[in-house]
């Protein structure tokens, strides 16, 4: 653990088609402020199809004139995949701390600086703000999906979506990690698409580790514009809570399974009577009915109605059909799923300090997981033993 603000700090960007979105985030990144040393960013580019690549190389002298102390280097993902980018990037990264940033997220200019205080505070070994969402476009139906992602009836109890509150926390978005972390519980796990951040929280708190949420740090995430937009994304987490659970059974709380077990109840309750399907669509319909009144002001309460209902449908008809495949696939393979700390997601620092990836990658289809065909030999997942802060741990270098 180290007691004042690192000399060195690494920035980790999964990026891949985000050209409409690349001027206002890199606009935004420059911004941001780290005076007690340099930084590093790894843009991890997955084979873009919309001129990413070109944009950004592009940028690179412009990022370079802006900020002469940092530096800016290009990291090839060609799977395009999320996990891939993140441990590409780590792996090729030099600093005492590491970032995740996204390029939907617009991020204060105190962000840096403001999570590696609190780290140095709390002695944790993640830490994360509060996500609040913003409209994608200049529109009613924006507007209202913004709002719906930021509240209980769309977002669950995801604190840092819903509150601002700071504390332990099962897990935070984006992440500001201490290097050491991923020697010693491993790296993202490269089989979950989505969630993988969130697994691997799970990992830290499991091996005593600690993950803090610093209600003062608020970021603003850029949110689906279209209803259309919105039932895809939600339908696609609902299938990775799925994939997710299954390699870490614990990594999600129960609350995650409220949109599929309604729909189980509203299909399982036409065996009762006739019309209870209908009696809980209803009742469904006249929640969100109310909390789109209670809590829309400001934006068009039917769509935020709206978006409640797309949210929610979508989502548990995901996990639905993450089930059914999950099963399905399972069954023709006969395979067994491991936790990721069974399956050697372990990095290893050399002589310079730059991590290796060791680790076994998993195939991964293009709809889901993919599990070895062996059987692993069980280990005991890893631990962190974590001293509490000293009183000059936030203290600067001179």
């Amino acid at each position: 653990m180290f007691a004042r603000f690192p000399d060195l700090v690494s920035i980790v960007i999964p990026i891949r088609d985000e050209a409409a979105n690349l001027d206002r985030f890199l606009d935004r990144l420059v911004r941001l402020r780290y005076p007690e040393g340099a930084v590093e960013v790894l843009f991890a580019e997955g084979a873009s199809r919309d001129g990413t690549r070109q944009k950004l190389l592009a940028s690179f002298p412009l990022l370079a004139q802006a900020k002469p102390a940092w530096q800016f280097r290009l990291v090839d993902n060609p799977s395009g995949q999320i996990p891939a980018a993140l441990n590409g990037a780590l792996a090729e990264s030099r600093g005492e701390i590491a970032f995740r940033l996204d390029a939907h997220t617009l991020f204060p200019e105190d962000y840096l600086e403001r999570c590696v205080e609190t780290l140095l505070r709390t002695g944790a070994d993640n830490v994360g703000g509060v996500v609040v969402a913003v409209p994608g476009a200049d529109s009613a139906t924006a507007q209202a999906i913004a709002r719906a992602r930021g509240d209980l009836f769309g977002a669950g109890n995801s604190s840092f979506r819903t509150g601002f509150s700071s504390g332990p926390r099962r897990t935070v978005p984006f992440g500001c990690f201490r290097r050491e972390v991923f020697g010693e519980v491993g790296l993202f796990d490269s089989r979950l698409l989505r969630n993988q951040d969130i697994e691997l929280n799970r990992r830290i708190v499991a091996a005593g580790g600690r993950v803090h949420q610093e209600g003062g740090i608020v970021s603003h995430y850029i949110a689906p514009a279209t209803f259309g937009d919105l039932a895809r994304k939600h339908f696609a987490n609902g299938v990775w809570n799925i994939h997710a659970t299954a390699v870490s059974p614990r990594c999600l709380s129960p609350a995650h399974a409220i949109p599929g077990l309604f729909l189980l109840a509203v299909a399982a309750s036409a065996a009762f009577h006739p019309w209870a399907p209908l009696a809980l669509l209803a009742l469904q319909i006249g929640a969100n009915l109310a909390r789109a009144a209670a809590v829309g002001r400001g934006v068009s309460r039917l769509r935020l109605f709206a978006a409640f209902l797309v949210i929610q449908t979508a989502h548990g008809l995901g996990q639905w059909r993450g089930l059914l495949g999950l099963a399905l696939y399972l069954r023709r393979r006969r395979v067994q799923l491991l936790p990721a700390y069974r399956l050697g997601l372990s990095p290893s620092a050399n002589a310079s300090g730059t991590l290796e990836t060791t680790q076994r990658y998993l195939p991964l289809g293009p709809r889901g997981i993919d599990a070895t065909r062996s059987i692993l030999t069980p280990t005991p997942p890893p631990s962190l033993s974590r001293s509490a802060p000293s009183s000059s741990a936030s203290s600067r270098s001179p």
